[in-house]
């Protein structure tokens, strides 16, 4: 903006808070390249809200007299740029998502456990058909099974089999996954941990401690969806005819998967939405769904071959087709190949990961201020100083 402005508009312009942008500029980026998804510089100065908003029209006034004078379209383009990283919505809404991504740090065991609780049962309750399209693909079943009868009659309600069990398994899964997370994530802040590695390393350790629990719901959900049985009725048969034990069978793929599925929802899709808000100045919906569907790119293509022999293995309770860990992934890859069976299923669980992603977080950012408006008015205070 300075390379192309006149002399004269020069000070003008430095005597405005975008100095330190400027500043930055010279000694990172090309002039041609100053704001260009780099609005950062101007959010990493945590300026408040309060001051921002009286900050905001006087410099709007002065880039709007300096964009009279400025002919060139790219510095059109820039200067409309920095007045929309300079109002106070756009720090107000970045403000608010790092008051959400670092909530779970604020909150108690217990508050944790309850907003994870509370996430998980609303966002399985409107994704579940993935769930069960995706289980059914991966045992090398027909989908059309999971809405017709043995009979051929269509009944739509079919692909609901095994719905409250999965809301007890996402809701459960997500309590553990939240309260352990938020845990590990106190813990890593205490050693000195980057915010980064904070985040995203107290999300893996959630998502590992969480895999044994998540374990048996899930084999209690892919029974029911095979075979039918009530909730309860469900593992007290797996228990009466496998013993005690079966409710294990499954579990080190489990806990695996959850890792990896836990640190992308809770530490790798919030930490890309707060980049691409940081960094590009996109709305926060915006940058949530792009973060969800990143974070669930990196998590399903990752785990999803773990997740194919887990819900083999738990739909096989007599083990007559799969045994253990080792020969199950051999038997599937020897029947219909690596690829195509290892990630069969794969653009369910895609579709299945990314909804969720995107609802948990969306979910989480809405219920924290409602069941713990606490968490974030401690936030607000301490970015205020106090005040």
């Amino acid at each position: 903006i300075l390379h192309n402005a006149p002399r004269e508009d020069r000070a003008r312009l430095e005597s405005v808070a975008v100095r330190d942008v400027v500043a930055k500029a010279k000694d990172n980026f090309s002039f041609s390249g100053l704001v260009l998804g780099r609005a950062e510089t101007l959010s990493t100065k945590k300026w408040r809200k309060e001051r921002c908003s009286a900050f905001a029209p006087h410099t709007r006034q002065r880039l709007g007299a300096l964009r009279t004078s400025v002919a060139a379209p790219r510095c059109q383009r820039d200067l409309a740029v920095l007045s929309r990283a300079a109002s106070p919505e756009f720090v107000s809404g970045n403000s608010r998502v790092k008051t959400m991504s670092d909530a779970l740090q604020r909150l108690s065991g217990g508050e944790n456990c309850v907003l994870g609780m509370v996430t998980g049962v609303m966002s399985k309750a409107c994704n579940y058909p993935f769930l069960v399209w995706k289980n059914t693909q991966q045992q090398g079943l027909k989908l059309s099974t999971t809405w017709t009868t043995p009979q051929g009659t269509a009944n739509p309600l079919r692909v609901y089999r095994g719905l409250p069990m999965a809301c007890m398994n996402l809701g459960g899964t997500n309590a553990v996954q939240f309260g352990s997370t938020g845990f590990f994530q106190k813990t890593l802040s205490g050693s000195g941990a980057s915010r980064d590695g904070v985040l995203v390393g107290g999300a893996f350790l959630g998502g590992l401690a969480s895999g044994v629990p998540c374990s048996v719901w899930e084999l209690c959900m892919i029974q029911q969806q095979r075979f039918g049985g009530s909730t309860l009725g469900t593992p007290a048969r797996v228990v009466s005819e496998f013993g005690f034990a079966a409710l294990g069978r499954g579990a080190s793929m489990t806990m695996g998967r959850e890792a990896m599925f836990t640190m992308s929802m809770l530490g790798i899709t919030p930490l890309i939405q707060q980049k691409l808000i940081d960094s590009s100045g996109w709305d926060r919906n915006t940058a949530l769904a792009a973060g969800s569907l990143n974070g669930a790119l990196l998590a399903g293509v990752i785990t999803h071959p773990m997740d194919t022999i887990k819900s083999c293995m738990q739909g096989d309770m007599a083990r007559e087709k799969y045994h253990g860990v080792v020969q199950t992934g051999q038997n599937i890859a020897a029947e219909y190949g690596v690829a195509q069976g290892l990630f069969k299923g794969l653009v369910f669980r895609v579709a299945l990961i990314s909804t969720t992603f995107f609802l948990v977080n969306a979910f989480k950012e809405r219920t924290v201020p409602l069941l713990f408006p606490h968490a974030v008015r401690d936030k607000r205070a301490a970015a205020s100083g106090g005040r």
